[in-house]
């Protein structure tokens, strides 16, 4: 999967956890996010010096970015056979990293949660 189709197919699936996403869609995606959202914190910046309608720009933003890392990450947990509540895991320090570890495996074949992405 290329970058473009990856980030397309991300947004379109925010709030989506049903199903499955592979490796390159998960990671470029991620990377997608990233740089989205230094770009508009650094617009955010420039335009609103820091202000609170900067502050509010940029929560909104955070808040729709969070939101579509969250689907693709349960669906990458999916894909590697995870429950997706694994992402809880997050929350505690160092052991969030656990996930990192499901996250670059390569897809399992037909499992629970359907056939591998295409």
């Amino acid at each position: 999967m290329d970058f473009s189709t990856a980030v397309k197919k991300g947004f379109e699936n925010i709030g989506n956890v049903e199903g499955r996403s592979g490796r390159a869609e998960f990671w470029w995606f991620i990377l997608a996010v990233w740089v989205i959202e230094v770009v508009v914190l650094t617009l955010v910046n420039l335009v609103f010096n820091g202000g609170a309608l900067g502050n509010i720009v940029w929560f909104l933003v955070w808040i729709v970015g969070f939101a579509a890392v969250l689907s693709v990450a349960i669906r990458r947990l999916h894909d590697v056979g995870q429950t997706g509540w694994l992402v809880l895991l997050w929350i505690i320090p160092c052991i969030g990293l656990v996930l990192i570890y499901f996250w670059v495996q390569p897809s399992q074949g037909d499992n629970q949660y359907g056939p591998p992405p295409a």
